[in-house]
């Protein structure tokens, strides 16, 4: 079990980024969270590796998110991310859902135009439930709609399903299909 050997590694090395990291990754799939979230934050305070902390403050806000009663906790991890490293997408990405599923639909639409303005896509060291940088266009997409820009919202979803679609995931276009 990768659990197993990850654990053999941290018991040599506790004090090891990348076997932390490692480590907060094992926990996550297994839906341990809260040892998950302990993991990352170890990670992001033994690493002068800029990126790393990125993707751990990143994996501990998927933590706190999965949480459901952290959301304030959640936001603070991603703001920490994007104020660390504001050309990297995945925190503003993460950022609009989060506002989206507050209903603060202007915080959505937001985070996402300004992901699409100052980041650019980079290749993570782990899955951050990022899609992609279709996903930016996406939300703004959805939360256009929701702020009365309509034809903002048609556009970028037409937008999408011409020219996005070949590389996007099967949700995304099912997605993109019914908004249309």
């Amino acid at each position: 079990m990768k659990l197993q050997e990850e654990l053999r590694k941290f018991i040599d090395a506790p004090y090891d980024p990348i076997i932390n990291f490692n480590l907060g990754i094992c926990y996550l799939e297994l839906d341990q969270t809260t040892s998950a979230y302990s993991y990352f934050l170890r990670t992001a305070e033994f690493t002068d590796d800029t990126n790393l902390i990125y993707e751990s403050l990143i994996q501990s806000a998927i933590c706190l998110g999965k949480q459901v009663h952290h959301r304030k906790s959640e936001r603070g991890m991603l703001l920490h991310a994007l104020s660390l490293i504001p050309t990297r997408p995945e925190s503003y990405f993460l950022l609009s859902q989060l506002y989206e599923r507050s209903d603060d639909w202007i915080g959505a639409y937001t985070m996402a135009e300004l992901g699409l303005q100052i980041a650019f896509d980079v290749e993570s060291i782990s899955n951050l439930l990022y899609p992609g940088y279709y996903g930016l266009i996406f939300q703004k997409a959805v939360t256009s709609w929701w702020i009365g820009r309509h034809d903002e919202s048609k556009e970028l979803f037409t937008y999408l399903f011409n020219e996005k679609e070949s590389i996007m995931h099967d949700s995304y276009k099912q997605l993109v299909h019914n908004n249309l």
